[in-house]
């Protein structure tokens, strides 16, 4: 089976796949090291289960699970996702649906891989939206802006906004 879960930021991504793993031989491909956060799936689960290439796995694992696909597109590392998806196995798939350095598009990467997923699981976010404070249709991960400068592409320096806020149909609260 292979599964995608996309959402923005707090959309428990990483709750999920933790609950699919559960009683599984799965070993998480992670060659972008996004961060070291205590909501990271890296320190979550089993750290002797964590690998950067799959040529380090020294078993055959039932379930490969890939976190923050959409840094594997920001990063040019996509052809890493691509390989791995030919095998014979389950994968679990999560990461960030909408670019929000791209006018809230979808990252491209997700166009490529859905024809591979067998259940794709669109979630939104269980925090409010940055902007103005609904909690409804909260789907959206942008850049915040300080000063005029929008910050890194990779980090924890983004805001969850609601999709009347990207529409721009919500005054900042």
């Amino acid at each position: 089976m292979k599964k995608a879960f996309l959402g923005p930021m707090w959309s428990r991504k990483t709750f999920k796949i933790l609950s699919e793993i559960r009683d599984k031989d799965y070993a998480i491909i992670d060659c972008v090291n996004s961060r070291n956060s205590d909501r990271d799936l890296n320190n979550l689960a089993d750290r002797n289960r964590i690998f950067s290439d799959i040529k380090y796995v020294p078993f055959i694992p039932e379930t490969i699970v890939i976190d923050e696909v959409h840094l594997y597109q920001v990063l040019n590392k996509e052809e890493l996702i691509f390989s791995l998806l030919e095998r014979d196995c389950d994968f679990i798939l999560a990461g960030i649906y909408f670019d929000g350095y791209q006018n809230n598009r979808p990252f491209e990467i997700w166009n490529k891989i859905f024809p591979h997923m067998d259940e794709i699981f669109f979630l939104k976010s269980r925090v409010a939206c940055g902007q103005c404070g609904s909690l409804k249709n909260v789907f959206y991960t942008k850049p915040k802006v300080i000063d005029a400068v929008e910050t890194e592409k990779i980090g924890d320096h983004y805001i969850n906004v609601c999709s009347a806020c990207v529409e721009g149909g919500c005054p900042p609260f």
